[in-house]
């Protein structure tokens, strides 16, 4: 099985001596940042992070934030933010959020979470193995492994989600070589052949 090879899954990687964060705080209905709903015209200006206690020595921000909450939900730096806004994605949302220290400071106001709202019907169903949700018509319980039509995908911007498969990031190759190789921290890419839900 190959999946579309322009486009791999966003991710998020711990990595010695950056923040992880617990869930998002003062945000209703926080699950729609994971599936693609937007939230530009209703989110908080409360809306914030705190850094995991669990790894209280773990104190630098990288460029992407892990959370708790997913890697459905990106927290991306300023830098982060204007190399994805360089390639002007459609429907890709940053909303603020403020960061809180282990000992309850503001460590930074400055992070967004990205959330794109673009949601492509660009499965090739035939091609992958699927599991149907037997409480759901139409809802995928499990897979392994992304493939993409190749029709769907000829004129996607650089980041989007899937139809079936909201609380998945999809980014295209040439962007997210582009991040790496611009030094920023804390990315993480899949091949969608390798993203199991």
């Amino acid at each position: 099985m190959s999946d579309h090879p322009d486009y791999l899954a966003w991710g998020t990687t711990s990595v010695g001596g950056f923040a992880s964060l617990t869930d998002i705080e003062g945000v209703s209905r926080p699950y729609e940042l994971a599936v693609g709903i937007s939230r530009a015209d209703r989110f908080s200006q409360e809306a914030a992070y705190r850094m995991d206690p669990r790894h209280p020595r773990d104190v630098r921000l990288p460029d992407a934030i892990r959370s708790t909450d997913g890697a459905a939900v990106p927290i991306v730096s300023p830098a982060l933010r204007a190399e994805v806004e360089r390639v002007e994605p459609a429907g890709v949302e940053f909303l603020p959020v403020t960061i809180y220290d282990h000992k309850g400071r503001v460590a930074t106001d400055e992070y967004a979470v990205m959330n794109p709202t673009l949601i492509l019907d660009a499965l090739d169903l035939d091609a992958m193995e699927v599991e149907w949700s037997p409480l759901a018509e139409d809802t995928i319980d499990s897979c392994e492994g992304i493939v993409l039509a190749p029709v769907a995908v000829a004129d996607a911007p650089a980041l989007f989600r899937i139809q079936r498969m909201e609380n998945t990031v999809v980014i295209r190759r040439d962007l997210a070589e582009a991040l790496k190789e611009g030094g920023l921290t804390g990315l993480y890419f899949t091949e969608l052949a390798d993203v199991s839900d």
